[in-house]
């Protein structure tokens, strides 16, 4: 069985967070599968560009979440460098925005936002018990 590998990124811009709406009406992080011969972090900056348009960078790797089937996914906090004066929503997403830390919290405790690790979580200091 081939193992499937995917990465996610973090974008944080003015002490907001880069989020895109799928059309089930979830919210998720930038990202995607890595493709053949990519590394997860150069996959991640790919998926970011074509999903949203912004050109990001990664500055660390925030987990690495082994699944079900062998499948692996690497979240990073990458930095927003340059992009468009419009932010689009490309591939995934409907639309994507910058967020604040309690809007994130407030989709995660509704049950609109996709998977996120807990590690990530407390990375961008969102707890469970409260909407820091």
């Amino acid at each position: 069985m081939k193992r499937y590998t995917t990465a996610r990124g973090i974008i944080e811009h003015n002490f907001k967070f880069l989020l895109g709406q799928l059309g089930d009406g979830r919210w998720g992080f930038p990202g995607g599968g890595v493709e053949e011969g990519e590394t997860p972090e150069q996959a991640v900056v790919r998926e970011i560009r074509e999903e949203t348009g912004i050109h990001a960078i990664v500055n660390k790797q925030l987990a690495v979440i082994e699944g079900l089937n062998d499948s692996k996914q690497y979240w990073f906090y990458c930095t927003h460098v340059r992009g468009p004066q419009r932010m689009r929503a490309g591939d995934d997403f409907i639309k994507v925005e910058y967020v604040t830390r309690p809007d994130i919290y407030n989709l995660f405790r509704r049950g609109s936002l996709k998977f996120i690790p807990r590690e990530v979580l407390d990375y961008i200091g969102i707890t469970a018990a409260s909407g820091r």
